[in-house]
């Protein structure tokens, strides 16, 4: 038997709950809401606790704890609601409310337009932080998703349409993968206007980037597998300063 389903759940002042022919409503504050109890499930109301149970001809209990969780967040929300809020987070980004209407800029060559279904609220506050109010727990979660696939998250610049206080694990992009990690120290000795730079690990095989070096040998010099590497393949005249960076790091 459910450990959660067993618990009784407490009605709060102002709260109106009605039981009849499985059908369970409540009506407060926030607003009034029905739920269709399910056949295997026994509901109980009685001196302001509602008591949840298995049907004794069917003796199954998996409904039990998802009914007590439905049940208590009706009687949340219809006495102190829900609410959500998403940031807008990226240049230009911003949003408007008008009647049921909320539009959004977010990037796009045209604003977004979404119809707020009835039973939510929605307020916009600095132009970028959206404040969703509902007595309805799974519709406020249902917009809150419609809203954010306009404009999901992404890793690598933080940009997006998120909760407030959500973190996203970033990702450093092409530019962690392959970028310059080395510097030839002895080829400036050598060479004090060319240098040697490596690229760990090689994001293709060495012919294919010498190819590419070949065809374009103004963005950047040919790389080497290994930092270990006895030869010394020198690279395209590098500016000075950069040089001096470079070696700075290293």
């Amino acid at each position: 038997m459910s450990r959660i389903g067993k618990r009784p759940i407490p009605v709060a002042d102002g709260v109106q709950v009605q039981y009849t022919d499985r059908e369970f409503s409540v009506k407060g504050p926030k607003g009034e809401m029905k739920m269709r109890i399910h056949d295997d499930v026994e509901l109980n109301t009685e001196e302001g606790v509602i008591q949840l149970a298995p049907n004794a001809s069917s003796g199954i209990t998996p409904m039990l704890g998802t009914t007590w969780a439905l049940v208590r967040n009706m009687l949340v929300g219809v006495s102190t609601g829900f609410v959500k809020e998403l940031n807008l987070v990226g240049v230009g980004y911003r949003a408007s409310t008008s009647s049921n209407m909320l539009e959004m800029n977010l990037g796009y060559s045209h604003p977004i337009k979404y119809e707020i279904p009835k039973g939510v609220t929605a307020k916009v506050n600095a132009n970028t932080n959206i404040v969703l109010e509902s007595a309805d727990k799974q519709l406020l979660g249902q917009v809150c998703a419609e809203i954010r696939k306009y404009r999901p998250p992404e890793p690598y610049k933080g940009k997006g349409i998120l909760f407030k206080d959500e973190k996203l694990k970033r990702k450093a992009g092409k530019a962690g993968k392959a970028g310059i990690i080395g510097f030839e120290k002895k080829s400036l000795e050598q060479q004090p206007n060319r240098g040697l730079l490596y690229f760990d690990p090689p994001s293709t095989s060495m012919s294919r980037q010498l190819m590419i070096w070949k065809a374009r040998p103004w963005l950047l010099p040919p790389p080497l597998h290994s930092k270990k590497a006895s030869r010394v393949v020198p690279g395209i005249r590098i500016p000075q300063k950069m040089l001096e960076r470079i070696s700075q790091k290293n």
